[in-house]
C-alpha cells in the first residue's frame, strides 16, 4: 500500500451509533498504518454502544480513545511535539559523535 504522507487519524465518531467487527477491523488496520508511519490514530466522542464493543473486544489498551476532538487534536499535537523532541535530541547526539 503507497503511503499519502499522512501519518495521524482523528475518527470523531459523534454520528456512529453503531460497528461492528468489520468496522473494529478497519480501526485497526489504520492503527497499524498510523504505527508504522510513527503517527498516531485517536477516536474520539466514542457513544456506549461502540465503547462496550470495543471493550469485549479488549481493543481499549489498543487504540487511543479521548472523549473530545479537541482532546483528540492536543493529543496528536503533543505527540508530533515528543517526536520531533527525540529526533532533535538523537541527531544532537549523533552530532557529539
Amino acid at each position: 500500500m503507497q503511503s499519502s504522507g499522512v501519518q495521524n487519524i482523528i475518527v470523531n465518531m459523534e454520528e456512529v451509533k453503531y460497528t461492528d467487527s468489520s468496522g473494529l477491523s478497519a480501526f485497526l488496520f489504520a492503527n497499524r498504518l498510523c504505527k508504522n508511519a510513527s503517527g498516531l490514530l485517536v477516536i474520539s466522542n466514542v457513544n456506549p454502544h461502540v465503547m462496550k464493543l470495543i471493550k469485549i473486544s479488549h481493543l481499549q489498551t489498543v487504540f487511543t480513545i479521548l472523549p473530545t476532538e479537541k482532546e483528540a487534536v492536543e493529543c496528536v499535537f503533543m505527540h508530533e511535539l515528543e517526536k520531533e523532541m527525540s529526533q532533535q535530541e538523537d541527531s544532537d547526539a549523533s552530532s557529539a559523535l
